[in-house]
């Protein structure tokens, strides 16, 4: 912990007895979700068995699988449940925090828009791929992403060290998607708006770099 402001725990809950997750799986339990802005959903899941895993990169994702046990309490055949990968915003001692975006009819937008806390879902932790390595002795760093980048650049931010600045670009849909991150002294944060336009046609995080 760096100083700078980490995401609030969630309320306890108790929790039901469920059966063991199949090898190379974890289970994770809903504890509260909450909107942090109208299109962005955050999910609090209690998820013991990933407790271990290492907080020290910003490449953390996990492989979440929408399957269910059965009456007798035996898994499907995982390789055909549909299954869709996150990046984790944060750990919290048991739990991991994951933001997911609601747009359209997706399988997670769904599920994140109508789960109450006790729903289940399975993960599997990802490799780190070690892509996203922090340099220790850089004084400033540039970050840009867009929307899908969040997690990564809001968990990135409240790890940084204390004097280390940052520039921040972040490109999203409109002024409804900003989201509050880390920000003191030393980060600057500056939103780019693409209000109306696709991403695809979008060149402000090309642009804000050529100027920067």
């Amino acid at each position: 912990h760096t100083g700078r402001p980490l995401l609030p725990m969630p309320p306890a809950m108790s929790l039901a007895p469920l059966p063991a997750a199949p090898a190379d799986h974890a289970l994770l339990t809903l504890c509260h979700s909450e909107r942090v802005n109208p299109g962005l959903c955050r999910l609090h899941l209690h998820g013991p068995a990933l407790a271990n895993d290492a907080d020290d990169q910003a490449d953390d994702n996990v492989q979440l699988v929408f399957a269910q046990p059965d009456a007798q309490g035996q898994w499907p055949a995982l390789e055909r449940a549909p299954q869709r990968v996150y990046t984790v915003r944060a750990r919290q001692e048991d739990n991991i925090v994951i933001d997911v975006h609601l747009h359209g009819d997706g399988l997670m937008t769904g599920w994140a828009s109508q789960a109450q806390p006790g729903a289940t879902l399975l993960a599997r932790p990802l490799p780190r791929s070690g892509a996203c390595q922090r340099a220790a002795d850089y004084p400033h760093h540039v970050l840009l992403g867009d929307d899908s980048a969040l997690p990564l650049i809001g968990r990135w931010l409240e790890r940084l060290p204390e004097g280390v600045s940052a520039e921040v670009f972040i490109e999203v849909a409109d002024a409804s998607a900003r989201q509050p991150l880390a920000e003191d002294q030393d980060i600057a944060i500056q939103w780019l708006e693409r209000n109306g336009f696709s991403a695809s046609q979008s060149q402000l995080l090309e642009d804000a770099l050529t100027d920067y």
